[in-house]
């Protein structure tokens, strides 16, 4: 680790840090509820949803242009647009199939975790090859942006609301976990800030706040319950695997936010790295398991 890597960490772990992270926290939640309850009002909530959602696609677009070594505009033409025009078209065409035809590529990630758990070995060179970096870009803006649209489609502002608040949880499990009690590091040649103990705690709230979804859900029937209790250990590595994967793309171009959006969290990517693959696999989870209830019935 050198000396920069560990002066960063110590500043994102300073008093000052946690205060502009809760403070940030305490005016942008507020927003993003009353934004999703918005876009969920009746009789237009398409519309409403389809542009936001277009607002987040470029602005995720925008940001990740710290990972490809190319001015704005190139790097919003290799990533924002396409994936702009493949989301927002079928959504407004009222296309929830090819949305979920895209969203079947998110399946994708696992060859991105793979090269994660093989980093020291072979993922450093993968990802610093440009075309991957390019690829994953593509799983978190256009396949992420179907599965959150399809999420909200289906279940509504209170579908990606829970979706946040679970995929959240694991990443302020981590950090107040790993900022308290945080010794030896988990992946220190992707991340030098985080621990193993991070790592723990991340995965605790995730099943606290996992167990808490599977109980309300419950009375809905047991089924759901059943397929919620299945999928969400998947969702909590997901959320794990998906934070590492925007740090790895980080690393491989030596920046340490992709942006400063949000005082004391970095940029917008920072915040959603975990969001978009955890909607992925939750979008892909339920499709399967469902499929597989409506085979057996028959």
């Amino acid at each position: 680790m050198s000396k920069s890597d560990r002066n960063d960490d110590i500043a994102s772990q300073s008093p000052s840090s946690l205060r502009q992270r809760v403070l940030s926290a305490i005016i942008g939640v507020p927003l993003v509820v009353a934004g999703l309850v918005v876009f969920d009002l009746r009789p237009i909530p398409d519309y409403f949803a389809v542009g936001g959602l277009a607002v987040l696609l470029v602005a995720i677009g925008y940001e990740l242009r710290v990972v490809i070594p190319t001015n704005t505009v190139t790097a919003l033409a290799l990533i924002g647009l396409p994936s702009l025009g493949l989301v927002i078209l079928p959504a407004l065409m009222n296309k929830p199939t090819l949305l979920a035809t895209l969203v079947d590529l998110g399946i994708l990630w696992i060859v991105v975790w793979f090269f994660l758990l093989m980093y020291e070995r072979r993922g450093r060179r993968v990802f610093a090859n440009l075309a991957f970096r390019c690829a994953v870009c593509y799983l978190y803006v256009l396949i992420g942006g179907a599965s959150l649209y399809l999420i909200f489609d289906q279940y509504g502002s209170i579908g990606v609301l829970t979706l946040l608040g679970f995929a959240w949880s694991i990443d302020t499990g981590a950090y107040l976990v790993g900022k308290r009690f945080g010794k030896e590091p988990m992946a220190p040649q992707i991340s030098p800030g985080k621990t193993k103990e991070g790592l723990y705690g991340g995965i605790a709230f995730g099943l606290i706040v996992g167990g808490v979804i599977v109980s309300v859900s419950y009375p809905m029937g047991f089924k759901l319950a059943w397929q919620y209790s299945v999928i969400i250990p998947i969702l909590i590595a997901a959320a794990i695997f998906g934070d590492l994967a925007v740090s790895a793309l980080k690393r491989a171009t030596s920046v340490k936010d992709t942006g400063s959006f949000i005082r004391g969290h970095g940029g917008l990517m920072d915040r959603l790295d975990s969001v978009l693959p955890v909607a992925t696999l939750f979008v892909i989870g339920t499709t399967t398991m469902s499929h597989w209830v409506v085979v057996g019935n028959h």
